[in-house]
């Protein structure tokens, strides 16, 4: 078990918790998820094989979004409407196109090891509150 209720006064909550997490972890292959977030039964199976089939060094995932509260009834339709027009797959996945664009949505990520330690890992985006944007930078540079 990971003590995170404390942390330094530099950091982000989310960030230091998921840096904690890397600092015990021993594998490869990293996974990082919000903690609202529900994993199917297959979720992992299937990620990890499609990672490994494409020799990934990062893979972020959408997931589908249920509203059970009335602040995600209000939020959802406008975090919709921005994955959709600043976050084409379309674009995001035409290398021949110089407007190519890079998305890194936080929700759910694999990351390799060693790729996640040539970014800097969360120590390096540990103030940011959006932390994503800034590993999906990182990655392309």
């Amino acid at each position: 078990m990971i003590d995170i209720r404390s942390k330094p006064d530099q950091w982000v909550g989310k960030n230091w918790a998921c840096y904690k997490g890397y600092l015990e972890s021993s594998g490869e292959i990293l996974l990082f998820t919000d903690a609202d977030i529900y994993h199917t039964k297959n979720t992992l199976r299937l990620s990890i094989t499609y990672f490994i089939k494409y020799k990934l060094h990062a893979l972020s995932l959408l997931p589908r979004t249920i509203a059970v509260n009335l602040f995600t009834r209000l939020r959802l339709p406008l975090c919709t409407l921005h994955q959709h027009t600043f976050c084409s797959h379309v674009v995001t996945n035409d290398t021949t196109s110089s407007k190519r664009t890079y998305i890194f949505l936080e929700h759910i990520y694999l990351i390799k090891r060693d790729t996640y330690e040539k970014i800097g890992t969360h120590k390096a985006v540990r103030g940011e509150l959006n932390e994503d944007e800034t590993i999906g930078k990182r990655l392309d540079s």
